[in-house]
């Protein structure tokens, strides 16, 4: 009977000291760091800044963009409306594009008048900005010659602004002529386009064929 009682005993006693199991379920919450979030809000007025801007030089591209539509007929017709006698008859490319007189100031080439270079075309569309265009000669290249106001948007960071808008054109190579930043592409099959500012004037030059830097930068130069 003791011997009974003392089994009790030790049996109790390893009951007491047995590991109990017990479940838990534990919620784990990793917070997102403000930071995140901070730089998601600072790239998205990034974005929005950069999308504003974008479509103001969409904008200056596509309204410059339709001197190259007079180009582009050139290029396809110049054996038939352009000749080494007469390299000014941008006006007879096509019916679409009209004689005008720019009602803003304008620059020629020194010694030349606008009527020795054919007059003035217009190539951007009646609800468009005006822009208009001659034609002219740089030794046997072709080229025509676009000017247009300042756009507004260029007032200000005008260098910046020109910039961005010669790398729509592919123009990365550089010259300086008289202080002014002269920016020239040119394609695989060699016409050029030259862009830059003057007098308050935003220019772009396309040519049929390359033309070297130092004829660039002569003829800028005698823009007056």
């Amino acid at each position: 009977m003791v011997m009974s009682e003392r089994n009790q005993y030790i049996q109790k006693v390893r009951t007491q000291l047995r590991p109990t199991t017990m479940s838990k379920t534990v919620d784990i919450k990793v917070p997102v760091p403000q930071f995140f979030s901070s730089v998601y809000y600072d790239i998205k007025a990034k974005a929005l800044r950069h999308r504003r801007r974008s479509f103001a030089i969409t904008t200056i591209l596509v309204v410059v963009s339709v001197s190259a539509i007079g180009w582009l007929i050139f290029s396809s017709k110049q054996s038939a409306v352009v000749s080494a006698e007469d390299p000014t008859s941008l006006h007879s490319l096509t019916g679409s594009l009209t004689k005008g007189t720019p009602e803003y100031d304008t620059v020629l080439p020194a010694g030349k008048s606008i009527e020795s270079l054919g007059g003035w075309t217009r190539v951007s569309p009646p609800e468009r900005n005006p822009v208009f265009a001659y034609a002219d000669l740089i030794g046997e290249a072709h080229i025509t010659v676009s000017q247009q106001p300042l756009p507004p948007d260029f007032e200000n960071d005008t260098a910046v602004q020109v910039q961005q808008l010669a790398m729509g054109y592919k123009a990365n190579q550089k010259i300086t002529v008289n202080n002014e930043t002269v920016y020239i592409g040119t394609s695989s099959n060699g016409p050029q386009s030259v862009i830059f500012t003057k007098d308050k004037l935003l220019i772009l030059i396309k040519s049929n064929m390359v033309v070297s830097n130092d004829h660039w930068a002569a003829y800028v130069a005698a823009l007056k």
